[in-house]
């Protein structure tokens, strides 16, 4: 089974709240927001809308008598007994019991060692607003497959991993490409300004050299956009942004 995990998500293994928690199970799913409450028999959560209300919960758990996390902080730091998600980000820190997955357009989350199954929503969620976003979910996958058949075949028949390392080649050629495209275009348009002033001597060479400046940047861009093409082929993919 799995279980949705929007906004800010505060993850504890059904197993640790019957072993752990006083009063277990019951007393769990009536402490957090009303209607916030999400398990699907294997992990029980409280989703929040932000740090600010999530943390504090979390640390009523840790009151509760659950490890919140395990380890060194900046070393080997985990968590442990309570796992929290961000729907945009997954885990904030590793865990070893639980996995996340990005299907499509929501994150969701299941007990390691157990089978994926039908995602199980908050308690709130009324049954027209879970078929809408299952169909939209529905429309998501199909436009990714949509967009999968429209790329070339050679593209479509490698492994995942070189997929992602091509799209990734591919942007920054495209960056590279943007770069060297504005560079000379300041270089040529500053040179042009500055070389029509002289030649018609339009306000005295104070115009034309106002115009070197503009072509001085785009030769300084040029370079710069040369010394990222020449680190991409040289396998140097931690480019700046």
């Amino acid at each position: 089974m799995t279980i949705h995990c929007p906004f800010i998500t505060v993850i504890v293994p059904v197993s640790v709240i019957n072993e752990k928690f006083p009063g277990g199970m019951e007393e769990f799913r009536n402490l957090g927001p009303t209607g916030t409450f999400c398990t699907d028999g294997f992990l029980a959560s409280y989703s929040f809308m932000g740090p600010h209300d999530s943390r504090p919960f979390a640390h009523s758990l840790e009151e509760k008598g659950l490890v919140l996390w395990s380890g060194v902080e900046g070393v080997d730091l985990q968590f442990a007994d309570v796992a929290v998600t961000d729907q945009f980000f997954g885990l904030n820190l590793p865990c070893d019991w639980l996995e996340t997955e990005m299907m499509e357009i929501q994150l969701v989350a299941r007990l390691k060692g157990t089978p994926a199954g039908e995602i199980t929503y908050m308690e709130s969620m009324e049954a027209e607003e879970i078929q809408s976003r299952e169909a939209d979910i529905q429309r998501a996958k199909d436009a990714r497959i949509d967009a999968f058949n429209l790329l070339p075949q050679y593209v479509r028949e490698m492994s995942d991993y070189d997929r992602r390392q091509y799209f990734e080649n591919k942007k920054i050629t495209l960056r590279i490409q943007s770069a060297k495209r504005s560079a000379w275009m300041w270089s040529i348009g500053g040179g042009t300004f500055s070389l029509i002033t002289l030649i018609a001597k339009l306000g005295g060479g104070h115009n034309a050299v106002v115009g070197l400046f503009p072509f001085i940047y785009g030769v300084i861009k040029l370079r710069e956009s040369k010394e990222l093409e020449r680190r991409f082929y040289r396998g140097d993919f931690n480019l700046p942004e």
